[in-house]
């Protein structure tokens, strides 16, 4: 519970529910960073090694961080909502190709996901 409200606190510190990246909500973004780390996950040593499971499990915390930030926000049935948004943002992210890792936009987006899983207080370290 103490970690639930401490989320929720960063949270509405940071403005969740309000635009934030491009203009969407916290726990949106919080997806696009879950994406990003499974889509990394399945390209360092093919889903399998130390890297690759402590970026899923990256990617887990910031998937339930962002089910209480849609719970919070009102979003109706947080889970398959978080769901689908999972299985978009990676569709997303993949249609940019293998190559995207080198891009600026990629490089940005890591440094906004550590900024913002600091911010929340989330452990992605296994």
């Amino acid at each position: 519970m103490r970690k639930l409200a401490a989320i929720l606190i960063v949270a509405m510190a940071l403005g969740a529910g309000r635009p934030a990246v491009a203009g969407q909500p916290i726990h949106e973004s919080l997806m696009d960073c879950a994406a990003l780390y499974t889509m990394g996950a399945r390209m360092g040593s093919g889903g399998d090694g130390p890297k690759a499971r402590a970026l899923g499990h990256a990617a887990e915390q910031m998937t339930a961080a962002a089910i209480l930030l849609a719970r919070r926000d009102g979003i109706p049935a947080p889970e398959g909502h978080i769901l689908t948004l999972a299985q978009e943002k990676v569709g997303h992210w993949d249609a940019k190709g293998r190559l995207f890792v080198l891009s600026r936009d990629f490089r940005d987006w890591a440094q906004y996901c550590g900024k913002l899983s600091d911010a929340l207080g989330l452990d992605l370290r296994r």
